[in-house]
C-alpha cells in the first residue's frame, strides 16, 4: 500500500518539523529529500541511482536519474 502526501501537505509537514525542532526549514527539505531517494534505491535497487528534489515554494517532488560518477 502506497502513501501518499499532496504538494501542500509535504510543505506543511516541513514547516512543522523545522517549527518543532527549530531548525532551518531547508535542512528538513533536504532530509527528506534524502529520505525519498533512499526509499527510491530500496524499491528499485541499490543500483538505481535517483535524486530526489522538493520545490519549497510548491512542494512539487521530482526525481531525476543520477550518475554519481559525474555528481
Amino acid at each position: 500500500m502506497a502513501v501518499s502526501a499532496n504538494r501542500l501537505e509535504i510543505l506543511q509537514i516541513a514547516d512543522a518539523v523545522a517549527r518543532e525542532k527549530s531548525i532551518d526549514r531547508s535542512i528538513v527539505i533536504a532530509s527528506m529529500e534524502d529520505a525519498l531517494q533512499k526509499a527510491a534505491r530500496s524499491r528499485y535497487g541499490q543500483e538505481t541511482e535517483v535524486r530526489a528534489e522538493i520545490n519549497p515554494r510548491t512542494g512539487e517532488v521530482r526525481f531525476f536519474p543520477f550518475d554519481a560518477r559525474r555528481g
